[in-house]
């Protein structure tokens, strides 16, 4: 093993568990489900960033995962694989060149939006999407009128989160160019997007086949978009601090 391959598996340590505490120390659950949100998607926007596709997507699937076995381990299988291929996903754009990264980039985004406002325009118009259906599975939905007024409710945010994803992503860079004088790349950005909307797909689809049901996990979509934002946001911080160290060299 030459010295830059020992080095990037150090290095793919520490990140894994920087991971696992990113994700473990700060717990907060979602209301209707039995997940939580973290700073777990931080550190692995840093580290498929910093280390590549592949150590990016063993950190942040074994790092994940480690930390599900603490209390949710129904969750490592399904963990591992969706935070694994987020890391790869960053990792991958992260190295693309702007131009590819945009073209590539707007395709999968546009993929993942259209997969998502079908998926609500089908079930709302086969009437699976009804107040009693949230009745019936949920304890804190008590009338029709309630049921109602969650599923508007949801619809907005969904509505709120195809128009804000990227419109927050770009803010945020703006203003951290303008503070810091540090620009963070396009494709960077789009690595995070498209990490975190894969992300948040991923997590829907494994809770609806977990539970059997695809209507209850639907309340776990803004919360995890929350999540990863929070995530894309704070690690543009900590990337935009780690260039100012000039940390590149000291991995290569």
């Amino acid at each position: 093993m030459n010295g830059r391959s020992t080095k990037t598996l150090v290095l793919t340590g520490m990140m894994t568990a920087l991971v696992f505490i990113a994700t473990v120390a700060i717990r907060i659950p979602v209301p209707f489900t039995q997940g939580y949100i973290h700073a777990g998607d931080t550190m692995i926007f840093v580290s498929a960033a910093v280390l590549g596709p592949i150590p990016g997507m063993i950190a942040a699937g074994v790092g994940s995962s480690l930390a599900d076995m603490m209390g949710y381990p129904q969750w490592v299988i399904p963990t591992l694989l969706i935070k694994g291929l987020m890391g790869y996903l960053m990792g991958v754009f992260v190295n693309l060149q702007a131009k590819k990264a945009k073209q590539r980039g707007a395709l999968i985004l546009a993929i993942f939006s259209a997969l998502i406002v079908g998926f609500f325009v089908t079930l709302s118009r086969h009437g699976q999407l009804n107040p009693q259906l949230f009745i019936d599975g949920l304890e804190e939905v008590a009338n029709a009128d309630q049921a109602t007024a969650m599923i508007a409710g949801v619809q907005r945010q969904l509505i709120a989160v195809l128009i804000g994803i990227p419109t927050l992503t770009f803010l945020a860079s703006a203003i951290l160019n303008r503070k810091t004088g540090i620009k963070i790349t396009g494709s960077v950005m789009i690595g995070m997007m498209i990490a975190g909307t894969w992300m948040v797909t991923g997590y829907y689809i494994a809770a609806g086949w977990m539970y059997g049901s695809f209507i209850l996990p639907i309340f776990s979509i803004p919360w995890n978009v929350i999540q990863f934002v929070l995530g894309a946001v704070i690690g543009m911080i900590l990337l935009a601090a780690l260039n100012r160290t000039n940390f590149k060299k000291y991995i290569e």
